[in-house]
């Protein structure tokens, strides 16, 4: 006999909704995820496109209440990293870092993504001494303080306007010759007066002994030049979390798994949702729909092989 019907890898939107609908039909599952409230949503100071909240709603708020809406219905949840997925015949088997092995009938991969660096000089060497990715949780830091953002995108202009109420002046750097964040985000950014917006440009190198103390950038004329700035949040895309799906299926080179339209995989009963499906908008909208496909026809599967 498996230990569950059902494992779910990844507590973000798309695990937690795949994880409701098939504890609402009544079958045993177990969501796996490194830190349950740690996932690059649940870091959000505010999301303002996630329907139903017209005033938005903090990433935090929002995991927390899918988190206790599936524990209403049994999910459970432990706290540990998958390292590798083998399937045997009908079963798959799901080894934990710390040793353990879970055996389910249905696998749903919903490990979302990391954040994609920069790889410039300085940049592994002062992550975290002014180096970060998550403005809400390290943004009492630069008070009073100039900082740079790189990236142009919802996530980077998000994540500037809210260091523009802290820091004494944020600059924006995105490599393309114009921003790609929604309209409504490149109103506001333009609109603060303590933000800079420079396209067109790339950082080379960030610049410190110890803590940061500025970048280096390079338009695409050639030309150089430093900003002083004591801190540089980095939010240039995400890469998927699918290393441990390697020895089980194969991966597109971007590390992404390919699905269908019910979120399954040439593997019977592997659903892979949200971030590491090929062709996803990256959107927590769209992750909770993925997360209702995969659970339905999971729930139909289960069904067949009963």
């Amino acid at each position: 006999m498996v230990d569950y019907d059902a494992v779910v890898v990844g507590a973000g939107p798309a695990g937690l909704t795949a994880a409701l609908y098939l504890a609402r039909g009544k079958h045993r599952v177990l969501v796996v995820s490194e830190k349950i409230f740690d996932g690059p949503v649940g870091l959000l100071e505010l999301i303002e496109n996630y329907p139903g909240f017209p005033d938005g709603v903090s990433g935090g708020e929002l995991i927390d209440a899918m988190v206790t809406q599936a524990s209403n219905y049994d999910v459970e949840f432990e706290t540990d990293r998958v390292s590798s997925v083998e399937k045997t015949e009908d079963t798959f088997v799901t080894a934990l870092d710390s040793g353990e092995k879970i055996t389910s009938k249905i696998l749903v991969a919903a490990s979302g993504s990391r954040h994609r660096k920069l790889n410039v000089p300085g940049e592994s060497e002062l992550t975290d001494h002014g180096v970060f990715n998550c403005a809400f949780c390290d943004g009492g830091k630069f008070i009073g303080k100039p900082v740079v953002v790189v990236g142009g995108g919802d996530a980077g202009i998000t994540e500037a306007l809210y260091l523009s109420k802290l820091a004494s002046h944020v600059y924006v750097l995105e490599f393309l010759p114009q921003l790609k964040a929604t309209a409504v985000l490149q109103d506001k950014v333009y609109e603060a007066e303590n933000i800079t917006v420079q396209c067109g440009v790339s950082v080379t190198e960030i610049l410190g002994e110890g803590v940061v103390s500025g970048v280096r950038v390079k338009a695409g004329t050639g030309d150089s030049e430093t900003i002083d700035a004591e801190g540089v949040l980095v939010d240039i895309g995400l890469l998927p979390n699918t290393s441990y799906l390697s020895e089980l299926i194969s991966l597109e080179k971007s590390g992404h798994v390919s699905v269908n339209e019910q979120m399954a995989t040439s593997i019977d009963g592997l659903f892979v949702v949200g971030d590491i499906r090929t062709s996803s908008p990256g959107q927590i909208s769209s992750a909770v729909g993925d997360g209702a496909a995969a659970g339905i026809h999971a729930i139909r599967l289960l069904q067949q092989l009963e």
